[in-house]
């Protein structure tokens, strides 16, 4: 258990440091093969007490000077001892915690929102997407049928899993029998934004379905899927995937441009980029072309910078209009942009979208620095998208959007 401690410290100190999703940096750590149920579980629920367990160490002076023992490993310790299963490995690790053991509970105790911020964990529903270049929707139904999969109604859907969510309760007030439980695990419904969405309950194994095997299913949030759904590029269109791996929302624009046209997709992480080419490989997306390059961070900043370069050539859609989550609102161009959270049933996400006006062609001060370096992109002329330097956007008939 000490090796997985340690790498669930690395895995957060990334985590912290922006490097990407806890999932992708846990499915893409080299240390965490035979390991990585583990890891997540510890730390996304280290993750889930973070708060507390940080004001806890903060009143105990901890890790103060312990050997060996980082601030991330210390609350990874914390939450094992206070709040899990208690310390799962021996030596100085377990010493240092269980010398500090009536310490840490004294202060936790005191703490009065640990139970109204903590003792409810955020679930949310497992969604899956067809892969189009595969298989239709409703084949996929029938074939959910045929392995005992029941297709509900949303509304009833969600009244179930209110109930489902919280297993104890449920199991106080309501006892299953065992085939009434896994018939209840086993319902699902289409979503009602995205056609080719479907929702299930958090305990549904689809990982183990054929229909998962061959990637006729890919499991994305739905979160994940509102970029390509709302870019909706026509067939033919040349698109960009500024931060593609693993590769989900890249194969969503390949199954809805039907393999048609040309998507670049970019990732500067080798390991991520390798899990890319893989999942591309794997669906079908025979119209993606990856790149292992850097790209842009994504949020209303960098929204605002764009516009000020391109303001000319391309406008900002007020995309989404019903979804009640904006952007950030000291931007200007927050209202156009969306966000997503548990609290829409879906991961963190950032959404904009941009448009080419009619008749433009893309000029930039950039253009004149290409031109002096001499500079070739693995991208046609046409299509060329600023990287670090805010290079050029050149004619093109589709529009290109940046997330």
């Amino acid at each position: 258990m000490d090796r997985v401690y340690k790498e669930t410290a690395v895995i957060l100190k990334k985590l912290e440091g922006k490097h990407g999703s806890l999932q992708s940096l846990v499915f893409t750590s080299k240390n965490a093969c035979s390991v990585k149920k583990k890891l997540f579980a510890l730390a996304s629920q280290t993750m889930k007490y973070k708060s507390p367990i940080l004001e806890a160490m903060k009143e105990c002076s901890l890790p103060g000077n312990a050997p060996k023992i980082g601030r991330h490993l210390c609350m990874i310790l914390v939450y094992d001892l206070v709040f899990g299963k208690g310390i799962q490995c021996g030596g100085p690790l377990k010493r240092f915690m269980m010398e500090n053991k009536e310490k840490l509970k004294s202060a936790l105790s005191n703490q009065d929102r640990v139970n109204s911020e903590c003792s409810r964990p955020v679930v949310l529903p497992k969604y899956a997407r067809v892969n189009l270049l595969k298989v239709s929707v409703e084949k996929v139904i029938d074939l959910l049928k045929d392995i005992n999969y029941n297709i509900v109604s949303r509304e009833d859907f969600l009244e179930h899993f209110k109930s489902c969510s919280l297993p104890k309760q449920l199991a106080q007030t309501k006892k299953l029998s065992h085939a009434d439980e896994c018939c209840s695990h086993n319902i699902f419904c289409k979503d009602s934004l995205l056609d080719d969405v479907l929702m299930f309950c958090p305990s549904s194994s689809l990982t183990s379905t054929q229909l998962y095997a061959t990637s006729h299913l890919i499991l994305q949030d739905k979160a994940s899927c509102l970029p390509a759904y709302l870019l909706a590029p026509p067939p033919g269109g040349v698109v960009i995937d500024a931060c593609a791996a693993p590769g989900n929302k890249t194969t969503h624009l390949a199954s809805l441009l039907s393999n048609s046209g040309t998507i670049y997709s970019f990732d500067k992480d080798r390991r991520r980029y390798s899990t890319l080419v893989k999942m591309v490989e794997k669906s079908g997306s025979t119209c993606v072309k990856p790149q292992c390059q850097d790209f842009l961070k994504e949020n209303e900043h960098v929204i605002e910078d764009a516009l000020s370069c391109f303001e000319d050539d391309f406008e900002l859609i007020d995309c989404l209009q019903d979804w009640d989550r904006r952007g950030e609102t000291s931007f200007a161009v927050g209202s156009c942009c969306i966000r997503m959270c548990s609290d829409d049933l879906t991961n963190g996400f950032f959404v904009a979208v941009f448009n080419r006006k009619l008749n433009t062609s893309v000029k930039t001060k950039s253009q004149t620095f290409e031109q002096k370096k001499q500079l070739e992109s693995p991208i046609p002329k046409q299509i060329c998208a600023s990287v670090r330097k805010r290079k050029k956007n050149k004619k093109g008939k589709h529009p290109v959007t940046k997330k």
